[in-house]
């Protein structure tokens, strides 16, 4: 059988690097290979420019970018290098650059005192770091900014969401997604982390009671899930007295309804399920109250001046007719 071969059609000189049976092609994921054939095509470009065309996150792309500096793909160059190709005339080969290779990995480690960040790390992750581990704990620190107690506590945190041990680069992922959501300091990220745990222990009764089930929750009931959970502070009891609620007004589950319904409690100061109990006793006595709609009032019953609840239309005229016989009969003959 005749074996088809398959050739990319090039509009650049830029080789793509050798990738092919290495490991860090196997562990890209989408963004990476988006950046890095950008990269590729446009030869030398910032963060930002990236982030630009690709509709990414500056975040994503500076993740992106360490991975493939850690797989030596990519290296780093000056501000003043310009993005224009080189000519077929230039005789000068291009500036050699450092890539993040097995040196400049020992150098980030012994210059940057990385040594105890690395050993707390494994022993906490219970084994040893290899060269792709040590190279996304690097870009942690390096390219992202982040100290010792994030890294550790991030590391924990991918470590639990599963009960299975994650590799560095997942948490330099997730790194990334919190990075861009605005969570940069520990402080910052154990609130998150907290408020996730909140979500996770009680999801499982949400997920019950809103006939969720297993599937994933999208993330408009993420969003409301986490809304009641952590901003409102309410917990299953409020929660199944706004489903009791939604499920009256509207004959199904909704989360949407319930979100209303508790978005409504909280900004009238309701905490408790007592309260939320009162204050539905309180509408339902106002709406018993209520006249129906479309009903006709009724008239004023007449007031008892005295004058009104003593009239008698037949004695009226029994009175009218006693005068005028006597008149007659007072009256003279002519």
């Amino acid at each position: 059988m005749e074996k088809t071969f398959y050739t990319v059609k090039a509009t650049v000189s830029h080789p793509l690097p050798p990738l092919v049976g290495k490991g860090a092609l196997n562990e890209a994921g989408a963004v990476e290979l988006r950046v890095l054939y950008a990269l590729c095509e446009l030869e030398t470009a910032t963060v930002a420019t990236i982030a630009e065309l690709l509709s990414l996150e500056e975040a994503e792309v500076a993740a992106a970018i360490g991975y493939w500096r850690g797989a030596g793909a990519v290296t780093v160059g000056s501000a003043a290098v310009s993005p224009v190709k080189e000519t077929a005339e230039a005789t000068e080969p291009p500036e050699q650059k450092t890539e993040l290779g097995a040196a400049e990995l020992a150098s980030y480690i012994r210059d940057d005192g990385l040594a105890d960040l690395i050993n707390h790390a494994e022993a906490q992750c219970g084994r040893t770091f290899n060269r792709p581990d040590l190279a996304s704990l690097v870009r942690l620190v390096e390219d992202f900014g982040l100290d010792g107690a994030y890294i550790l506590t991030l590391l924990a945190y991918c470590d639990n969401m599963n009960g299975e041990h994650k590799s560095v680069r997942y948490a330099e992922r997730v790194a990334a997604s919190l990075i861009a959501k605005g969570i940069t300091t520990c402080a910052a990220l154990e609130e998150y982390i907290a408020s996730r745990d909140a979500l996770r222990s009680m999801e499982g009764h949400l997920r019950s009671m809103f006939g969720i089930g297993e599937r994933k929750l999208t993330t408009k009931e993420e969003e409301c899930f986490l809304l009641w959970t952590k901003t409102y502070g309410y917990g299953e009891d409020m929660i199944g007295a706004a489903y009791d609620v939604t499920v009256g007004a509207t004959g199904k589950a909704s989360v949407s309804y319930a979100s209303k319904v508790l978005a409504a409690w909280y900004e009238a100061g309701i905490r408790t399920a007592a309260e939320a109990e009162a204050h539905l006793q309180k509408e339902r006595a106002a709406r018993a109250t209520a006249p129906a709609r479309g009903a006709r009032p009724k008239k004023p019953a007449p007031p008892a001046d005295g004058v009104h609840a003593s009239f008698d239309v037949g004695d009226f005229f029994r009175r009218a007719v006693d005068r005028s016989y006597n008149d007659k009969k007072d009256t003279p003959d002519t």
